[in-house]
């Protein structure tokens, strides 16, 4: 739990590099699916680790301009909107199948988009608790791009702050890198916690970019820091074997050298 500050909403970013940003981008042309449903699929897989379910709901931020109406993509106003996305595998489920699902639900759902997301949790057992994080992919045309149109003027911007209601938010993009925004409140997550999920985010990337093909359940969940850290700090349990040593005279023997070190603690009361 991180202390108590007065800020409200971090940032921690995330630049997957770019030859794993190329082999995605090849993926996606073969499979016919988005870096939008691949990094949506990324941040779905995350949570599913770390919550330990084969089913999650997050919010994906939709802009809402994708309705069958003449105009609309010249329509002035704001027309984002939250709408949940589910992605649910099972023992046999792969980067592609799930890819394929998400690209389905996506092109199923474009008619829903315009669906308020309070009457979407209403309907549903969980209600106001259906979603816990959001998720967003920005398509923007970068700042230094020459558009062609002497109509269109030129916005510099200098500064701005993102904030939403929500403990954590991500956000997607794509330049020369898949990169991530991870938007996270500071009172209740600290910087270390955010890191371990950015480095997951980056080490699913990473399997996804080598194959496809990868089974879910087969997916490396501990980076190769953790597995050193895990195999030769966390273990660290070497201890000399003298000859004809059994395993109870090597515990009466450390028991003999360490007998005034705490070995149980229940409350209050401490055994040695």
């Amino acid at each position: 739990m991180a202390s108590m500050c007065e800020e409200k909403m971090a940032k921690y970013h995330i630049c997957i590099n770019k030859e794993d940003t190329s082999r995605m981008i090849k993926t996606a042309r073969e499979h016919k699916v988005t870096l939008s449903n691949i990094a949506e699929m990324l941040w779905g897989l995350v949570l599913m680790k770390y919550a330990g379910l084969d089913d999650i709901v997050f919010g994906k931020v939709v802009s809402g301009r994708n309705a069958d109406i003449k105009g609309i993509e010249n329509a002035v106003g704001i027309y984002v909107n939250i709408v949940p996305e589910r992605i649910k595998i099972n023992k046999e489920s792969t980067f592609q199948s799930v890819l394929r699902q998400i690209a389905e639900d996506y092109y199923e759902g474009l008619n829903y988009e315009y669906c308020p997301l309070a009457e979407i949790q209403a309907g549903t057992a969980l209600k106001s608790h259906l979603i816990g994080s959001i998720f967003t992919f920005e398509n923007f045309i970068p700042s230094n791009t020459d558009i062609g149109d002497p109509e269109y003027c030129k916005i510099n911007l200098h500064a701005y702050r993102e904030e939403t209601n929500y403990e954590i938010s991500v956000k997607a993009g794509v330049s020369e890198t898949l990169d991530f925004d991870i938007l996270y409140n500071p009172n209740t997550y600290t910087l270390a916690e955010i890191s371990l999920i950015g480095q997951r985010i980056e080490l699913f990337a990473s399997e996804l970019a080598q194959n496809v093909n990868t089974k879910i359940s087969e997916m490396k969940l501990v980076t190769a820091d953790e597995t050193y850290q895990i195999l030769n700090v966390f273990n660290a349990t070497n201890i000399e074997i003298k000859e004809k040593e059994t395993i109870n005279s090597v515990f009466e023997r450390i028991v003999e050298e360490n007998a005034d070190k705490v070995a149980v603690v229940c409350g209050a009361h401490k055994l040695t």
